[in-house]
């Protein structure tokens, strides 16, 4: 179990700079000053977005993003440990509540997601309704 966990932190130490190397520079190069850039105060958006809807749009995409590996990787986890459970009781009982909390977790995570579209819809609808007076609600599309 050791050399398992030595093994994945090594390919994780070893893949990490891939992962920070991929990321792309902004759309007008390197040192171009984006649109949500403040030249007086020297301050810019760090979402890129200038209302709430696209903040509440790239909060979810985040949590998807790392959510959906995480579960699939904690219910193969839990798969391993029914099968290093070998019919024991006490290690089946494990696996089954370790199967439980992450079955819970996936349910509170799509209650989330569920919960979010809810608002950008309701945003949605008042933008729309209102011929939206209000530029920081915006148009959730």
């Amino acid at each position: 179990m050791r050399f398992l966990k030595k093994t994945y932190l090594l390919a994780f130490l070893l893949l990490l700079p891939l992962v920070v190397g991929a990321q792309v520079s902004p759309p007008g190069g390197p040192g171009s000053v984006s649109p949500n850039c403040s030249t007086v105060l020297g301050f810019c958006n760090p979402l890129n977005s200038g209302t709430i809807c696209g903040a509440l749009k790239l909060f979810l995409t985040a949590l998807l993003t790392l959510a959906i590996p995480v579960a699939v990787l904690f219910i193969v986890y839990g798969g391993f440990l029914f099968v290093w459970a070998r019919g024991k009781p006490e290690e089946l009982k494990k696996a089954r509540s370790n199967f439980f909390y992450v079955v819970i977790g996936i349910g509170i995570f799509m209650g989330a997601w569920l919960l979010g579209q809810v608002i950008l819809n309701t945003l949605n609808t008042l933008a729309k309704s209102t011929n939206n007076p209000n530029p920081q609600i915006g148009q959730c599309t």
